[in-house]
């Protein structure tokens, strides 16, 4: 897929600390709002009790690629579907596809949330 930072932009970046207790803190790239006010957020986990959470925050870009992936397979299959191609398939796979968009709408989620 090459270099994610190239396509999608910065990439959260990650720092690792151990104090007393052993902890990732995981900060947003600052963004530049219409008035030039520079915004921050920042993810702290408690590790190894937050080991899932930190694992889930941190693969959200993979999460995205895979359904990105799907709907974009989901739409070739429709799009160019061949003339043998059975109805009740290409009914499935526009019914999967629509599917998968509403879910995504019902998280407040869309494709175009990555640029």
């Amino acid at each position: 897929m090459g270099d994610l930072n190239f396509i999608f932009g910065d990439v959260a970046q990650l720092v690792e600390h151990l104090p007393e207790e052993q902890g990732v803190v995981g900060s947003i790239p600052t963004v530049t709002t219409k008035k030039n006010n520079n915004m921050k957020a920042i993810l702290e986990f408690n590790l190894p009790d937050d080991q899932q959470d930190f694992d889930l925050a941190v693969s959200g870009m993979k999460f995205w690629s895979v359904l990105y992936d799907l709907d974009q397979s989901l739409r070739t299959k429709t799009k160019y579907a061949s003339d043998d191609l059975p109805q009740e398939k290409y009914d499935a796979y526009q019914e999967i596809r629509d599917e998968l968009r509403e879910l995504m709408s019902d998280n407040n989620l869309n494709f175009d949330m990555v640029k």
